[in-house]
């Protein structure tokens, strides 16, 4: 069978590998829709290199709803990801709430704080395509950080009475983002950190201190998947538009070039890129 495989950095590879054989307590599954991602491979597994990539796959492990198509189910593991760290943040309905950064984890994590009943979302993002999907899909206003005049503070202050935002979700991860976070929430306030760092940030422990601010962080999710299924289920949370976050379809073969190098040098043009590994998954995908 064909897998992409991670040999180290900068080398993914389309190899020709034995199809395996399930163990106990194992199952052998049949992907449909994946989405890679750009982030480093998984080290819980102890497994050596090279590793077999795979990562968001859809209608996995609990079924979709009706009427959930499989290139978005293939958004319900990041889906996930926000409505966890939504729920650790304590939102109330009518809070108002600031996001930084719009990748796929920040415009999902948007939609679920408006499904919370958050009453204003502000979304912080310096490329353009993934300001305007924010306003797409909920944003109440949208802000590039890099833009000369820009001051993202200065507007959470001024929609908020100069109170400051109820509830900051850091989905960048950088020491801009984290310092934002601190002078834009309210004293009392929540900022929960939901991206991954690559480099160690410096903590003011006074801007915290001053305000009572509440910082926790969230990884990946935990046991929201029920719950989340059943609330779209039931339409309290909408589905429609979250295929605008699907910018590319691909196949296997183009996953390092059209697929991961993309989302590493395009990011101004791509938000989710969806790889079908084989042409029925295509041909299936196309009727749906």
């Amino acid at each position: 069978m064909r897998a992409v495989r991670y040999y180290g950095p900068g080398d993914v590879r389309l190899d020709e590998v034995p199809e395996p054989t399930p163990k106990a307590q194992q199952v052998k599954i049949k992907i449909l829709p994946v989405s890679p991602t750009a982030t480093k491979p998984h080290a819980v597994t102890q497994e050596k290199l090279p590793v077999i990539m795979g990562h968001e796959f859809s209608d996995l492990v609990y079924p979709l709803p009706p009427g959930v198509p499989l290139d978005v189910g293939a958004l319900m593991e990041p889906l996930a990801v926000a409505w966890h760290a939504v729920k650790r943040s304590n939102i109330k309905a009518d809070d108002s709430v600031l996001v930084l950064g719009a990748g796929p984890i920040g415009l999902l994590t948007l939609r679920v704080a408006r499904a919370f009943g958050a009453a204003w979302v502000g979304v912080s993002e310096p490329a353009l395509k993934r300001r305007e999907l924010a306003l797409k899909n909920g944003a109440s206003s949208v802000f590039d950080p890099t833009a000369q005049g820009t001051d993202v503070v200065a507007e959470a202050a001024r929609v908020t009475a100069g109170r400051g935002v109820d509830i900051v979700l850091d989905c960048a991860g950088t020491q801009k983002t984290l310092d934002t976070a601190f002078l834009a929430v309210k004293p009392r306030g929540h900022i929960v950190n939901i991206a991954v760092w690559e480099k160690r940030p410096l903590l003011d422990i006074d801007s915290l201190t001053y305000k009572e601010v509440i910082l926790t962080s969230v990884l990946a999710y935990d046991r929201v998947h029920a719950d989340m299924l059943h609330a779209i289920a039931e339409g309290k949370f909408n589905v429609d538009g979250l295929a605008s976050l699907i910018t590319r379809r691909i196949s296997l073969q183009d996953v390092v070039d059209k697929g991961i190098k993309a989302l590493i040098h395009e990011k101004d043009e791509h938000v989710k890129i969806l790889v079908s590994p084989d042409l029925k998954s295509q041909a299936l995908l196309a009727r749906l």
